[in-house]
């Protein structure tokens, strides 16, 4: 669950071992001089994770076990997020040095808070409202006074919505559960999702999701 991912951080300390060790976890790649830092002492580093343990952080995990890190002088933790938990807070905070988050980094930037964007890992958003093919939205345009649920980061979504000329002021925007359960059982019209995910739950459980931005999820 939750697919999308920026890298950021506070500062540009040991940005490029970090950006190349996971790198070279993604490409499986293992270059010649990769044990030049082992024999250093390792500096520590924590990741913020956007979400829990999962398939998506499969290139960090695959680094931090192929010893990447390591080799490139760095001792890196990883740290869970979930419901409430803001990745982008937590490095603002210092409790991380870098952290996992959405296109949203740029708002942030923008507002002058000081992130930086180090890298975009998956290059097309999974981000998406899905409703049911049996319910009232269908299309974008339907949204009008029904309840959705939005997850916090999804402006990308608010910015589709706005060129959309669909008034976010006149929708019912309730705190996500991250429970897609809320959709069949009826609690809600439509909700912010990860096509990666949750459309798989609902087809297992024998509806037929409908996707705003349309596209073949």
């Amino acid at each position: 669950m939750r697919n999308h991912q920026h890298v950021c951080n506070l500062s540009g300390r040991c940005l490029a071992r970090l950006i190349i060790a996971t790198l070279m976890a993604l490409l499986v790649m293992l270059p010649q001089s990769a044990g030049l830092a082992a024999e250093a002492k390792r500096e520590p580093v924590v990741l913020q994770l956007k979400w829990s343990h999962l398939y998506q952080f499969a290139g960090y995990y695959a680094a931090l076990e192929k010893g990447y890190y390591r080799e490139a002088g760095l001792e890196v933790s990883f740290l869970e997020a979930g419901p409430g938990i803001d990745p982008v807070q937590k490095v603002l905070d210092g409790k991380a040095q870098f952290g996992v988050s959405t296109s949203e980094l740029l708002l942030h930037r923008l507002q002058g808070k000081k992130v930086t964007v180090l890298a975009a890992i998956f290059q097309h958003s999974p981000l998406a409202i899905m409703s049911l093919k049996a319910g009232p939205v269908q299309t974008v345009h339907d949204l009008q006074g029904k309840k959705i649920m939005i997850e916090p980061g999804a402006g990308e979504l608010l910015a589709y919505l706005h060129k959309e000329f669909v008034p976010v002021n006149q929708l019912f925007i309730l705190s996500h559960t991250h429970r897609w359960e809320d959709l069949l059982e009826k609690k809600v019209d439509a909700m912010t999702v990860y096509v990666s995910d949750e459309p798989y739950d609902v087809r297992r459980a024998g509806s037929e999701p409908v996707f705003c931005p349309v596209g073949r999820y």
